[in-house]
């Protein structure tokens, strides 16, 4: 991943986390498409726009990244979660994650780039820093969590 094209940010952004599910109780992980952790497997997420609420941001990402349509949809949410990854010296990430979940119909289009997964049976080695963490927060139904990580 590329560290020398990042700005520096006075503070960490501020990102929704979606963990979708299913009815079998399987979550939507998508493959990243752009820098940092490009190829790697994360959760749905996005960066909070000026002005946006947590649910205005959610609804946003997930019409950007999974549907063109969130009728119906409630997200919920379920913690709270900080994390800072790094490479050497360099902060490659640092976020402030507002955790939500949200639960969709099997019959769902779902975008390419993005299918479900058993959470016990995930690719480790495919994930993108700090998406174990998440998951493993989300099925311990913790509410909050932080985190430094050196990739």
């Amino acid at each position: 991943h590329s560290t020398t094209l990042k700005k520096a940010r006075p503070q960490p952004k501020v990102v929704t986390v979606l963990f979708i599910t299913n009815s079998q109780g399987q979550i939507l992980i998508r493959t990243k498409q752009r820098q940092p952790f490009i190829g790697q497997l994360g959760l749905i997420f996005g960066k909070m726009h000026k002005n946006e609420t947590i649910h205005e941001a959610a609804s946003r990402e997930f019409v950007e990244k999974v549907n063109d349509r969130v009728d119906g949809l409630h997200f919920k949410q379920c913690g709270v979660a900080h994390f800072v990854i790094t490479s050497g010296e360099t902060v490659v990430s640092d976020y402030i994650g507002i955790l939500l979940t949200a639960t969709i119909s099997d019959d769902s289009v779902i975008k390419p780039f993005a299918q479900f997964y058993d959470p016990d049976n995930l690719p480790k080695d495919k994930l993108s820093p700090s998406t174990a963490e998440l998951l493993t927060a989300f099925q311990e139904q913790q509410q909050f969590l932080e985190h430094t990580i050196a990739t």
